[in-house]
């Protein structure tokens, strides 16, 4: 019973959500229809040598259809061949541009401080109306760009994230990743994302961030939070603040991101992003993992062993009660199996691996816990070729008495020693 009303109200939340909200697919329609607002559009990507991937990313952009498009890669500190695949895959397309980023300064994040040097040294960039934030294992639909500015200006938004399309290939991209990004739009639900008033739960992804150059030049841009490792977070809240309208909607085909292509990988990304999505609270991070295991594992996997007891008795049930147990199971199965399903079609996500999602749970909840044992033992971060010192702030109180995180804008500070 606890099961089907779980997931009845997850197959409620997630219809009523796709029902509610466009996908950035829908923006073509809009962009067919000549609402692509005009002005140009600069793309600035961070890289931190990504020589496997920086072609194929070359590749899309330059298949972008919208006619006034540049693109200006931020290089950091690369050790490797990313420059030159680069430069062999942009041959002599002049929307193409490269600045090159030899150090971090001390106080700031590796990739915050690439993307602003990328923009703020690009004469393109720094003209255009329209800017967006994307990472080197992007990919984008030819009509991405066009098709998310039409839905930005429809919207009224000054600001648009999007969740990008996962890939599918190794065994915990099937059994695992669906796991965390459900519990990433647990913890931030596109439908608070897409609030403009008090009930708002603002949230950004990093992967594919869209601004009006109006609305980032308010906000102090990246400068405005040099040492943020999960600087998209922050950005939706600081639009928030500063009174301009901020969206987040699922790609619908128009970005696809491969995340991570190894288990260790997997765990130490999504180990940093839930930290920071948890505003690096020890305490939440464990309840979540609790909620998530018992949730999302033990109580489908306990309908489906139960299920499965009862089927054989089936034509020999002798009582009402054995027949209303095991329709109870079924109907549990059923509504845990249709929500899943919505939610991977709402995010084009493969539903092949969906009968290992109960066991992704334990592995993403222990992905979870490890982050809070982290924070609880003061162990840095490493990420993108530096040392992070991130202290727990479970017990920090703001000075208005409060312990919510919009109302606490400190930033930690990158440690000297490099990674």
């Amino acid at each position: 019973m606890g099961c089907s009303v779980l997931w009845g109200i997850a197959l409620w939340k997630i219809t009523e959500t796709t029902r509610s909200l466009p996908n950035a697919g829908d923006g073509v329609e809009l962009a067919d229809a000549g609402q692509t607002p005009e002005g140009g559009v600069c793309v600035v990507i961070p890289a931190h040598n990504e020589e496997g991937e920086i072609a194929a990313l070359v590749s899309s952009l330059k298949g972008q259809e919208h006619p006034d498009a540049s693109f200006v890669f931020a290089l950091d500190r690369c050790t490797d061949r990313t420059r030159a695949i680069a430069e062999d895959a942009i041959g002599g397309d002049d929307r193409f541009e490269i600045v090159e980023i030899n150090e971090c300064p001390d106080g700031w994040a590796g990739k915050v401080h690439a993307a602003w040097t990328g923009f703020s040294e690009s004469k393109t960039a720094q003209s255009s109306e329209f800017l967006v934030f994307t990472d080197a294992d992007c990919r984008f639909d030819p009509r991405c760009l066009e098709a998310t500015l039409a839905l930005l200006d429809r919207r009224g938004l000054d600001f648009l994230s999007l969740h990008s399309d996962q890939s599918s290939v190794t065994w915990f991209e099937r059994c695992a990743q669906p796991v965390a990004c459900m519990e990433l739009l647990r913890q931030y639900p596109l439908s608070k994302a897409n609030r403009h008033d008090e009930n708002a739960r603002p949230f950004a992804n990093g992967q594919f961030m869209l601004f009006r150059r109006s609305a980032y030049d308010a906000i102090g841009g990246h400068s405005a939070r040099p040492a943020q490792l999960l600087e998209d977070i922050h950005f939706a809240r600081h639009v928030r603040r500063a009174g301009f309208k901020g969206g987040l909607l699922a790609s619908g085909g128009m970005l696809s991101c491969r995340m991570y292509d190894t288990w260790s990988a997997f765990r130490r990304g999504w180990k940093r992003i839930y930290t920071e999505a948890a505003n690096r609270k020890s305490k939440r991070l464990r309840t979540a993992a609790m909620r998530l295991r018992l949730a999302v594992g033990l109580v489908p996997a306990l309908a489906i062993v139960g299920g499965l007891s009862w089927w054989p008795l089936w034509n020999h049930a002798e009582t009402w009660m054995q027949v209303a147990s095991l329709a109870v199971h079924v109907i549990a199965i059923g509504l845990w199996a249709t929500a899943s399903v919505a939610f991977a079609r709402a995010g084009r996500i493969p539903i092949s691996g969906l009968m290992s999602w109960p066991f992704g749970a334990w592995l993403v909840g222990g992905i979870l816990v490890e982050a809070a044992a982290d924070l609880e033992a003061g162990t840095p971060t490493e990420w993108g070729g530096r040392i992070y010192d991130r202290p727990d702030r479970t017990d920090e109180v703001n000075q208005d008495g409060t312990n919510q995180d919009e109302a606490d804008p400190k930033q930690a500070r990158p440690a000297e020693t490099p990674a």
